[in-house]
């Protein structure tokens, strides 16, 4: 089946970021049906569970809108919260999440799209997405985002928790190797993140041996990210915005995919651009760029909300 990724088109008129792309999702949302995949990438004959457009969509189109990329809510920490909310076991409530996030922001377009013929409507087939793929694509995706947290955690002395995920070791020959340990409800895996090859210049081995624990961890969250953008994101450029009194081309950064668009958004945090919070009252994550360092709150809703929470227990405990 021909590739089905939405072709790219400049930022909506009037738009202040440089990074807003178009995507499309189904306008009555998304349902789980079961097909045989013919997918070569998978066990060819297995059956799976495929992300579809209701039953009853009569639309030949799906609903075109903008993603602002810099939006409130931080797209790619959405996703990654899936991880910590569910266990690789549990793949109702998976695929509920996953279905959840879809209505809000369409496919992931990790792959082709492939025709699935459900049971309940054999004649009548609907491009569709796996939920094994959409389970792998979390997997890979939702852990750099806890190491880069655990990265932000660690402190002046390059500690924290990444001393429980990275330890240096000896290989034979005498050369030394960074291992990330990873064990968590979904994995119990280690794996080599920096090792002394030729691969790896000297001076920067021994950089990163002699520097806090963060080098070795950034130096992994590097290469993993930079291999995702580089076949994901493309240089354009943009038309000016409406109302422009003199013709001025924008450089634009257009994400092929709503998951590069997250790494995307992963990699503006990791170099210093973005900086994302979670909200202590409605525990939502809000972009905290433009915030006061201190803000706890992603709205002034939710700060007078916990204001108001605070008082209350000061007053129960005087009481008592």
């Amino acid at each position: 089946m021909a590739d089905r990724r939405l072709n790219m088109s400049p930022p909506a008129a009037g738009a202040d970021e440089p990074y807003e792309f178009g995507w499309v999702r189904s306008p009555t949302g998304y349902e789980w049906v079961s097909d045989v995949t013919t997918d070569s990438r998978l066990t060819s004959g297995r059956r799976d569970m495929w992300l579809v457009p209701v039953a009853g969509d009569t639309s030949t189109r799906n609903e075109r809108f903008e993603i602002p990329l810099l939006e409130t809510e931080p797209l790619f920490r959405t996703f990654a919260d899936i991880y910590s909310r569910h266990s690789p076991d549990d793949s109702v409530g998976l695929m509920e999440s996953f279905r959840s996030f879809a209505n809000r922001y369409g496919w992931l377009y990790v792959q082709e799209l492939h025709s699935v013929r459900s049971d309940e409507e054999p004649d009548r087939p609907r491009l569709g997405e796996s939920f094994t793929h959409w389970k792998a694509e979390l997997w890979m995706f939702a852990p750099l985002v806890v190491l880069w947290d655990d990265v932000l955690g660690a402190g002046a002395l390059g500690a924290g928790k990444l001393a429980a995920r990275i330890y240096w070791r000896s290989r034979t020959a005498g050369r030394r190797v960074a291992t990330l340990r990873w064990h968590d409800h979904w994995s119990q895996t280690e794996q080599d993140i920096a090792v002394e090859t030729s691969s790896l210049s000297s001076e920067l081995f021994r950089w990163l041996e002699e520097k806090p624990l963060v080098h070795p961890a950034l130096h992994y969250l590097s290469r993993m990210v930079n291999n995702h953008l580089s076949s994901g994101i493309v240089p354009r450029i943009a038309l000016p915005h409406a109302g422009t009194r003199a013709p001025h081309m924008r450089g634009t950064l257009a994400p092929k995919s709503l998951l590069q668009a997250m790494y995307l958004q992963l990699y503006w945090e990791i170099i210093g651009e973005r900086r994302s919070r979670r909200c202590q009252e409605c525990r939502q994550h809000f972009d905290a760029t433009t915030r006061r360092s201190d803000a706890q709150t992603c709205s002034d809703r939710c700060r007078v909300r916990r204001h108001e929470r605070a008082e209350r227990e000061k007053r129960a405990v005087l009481a008592d």
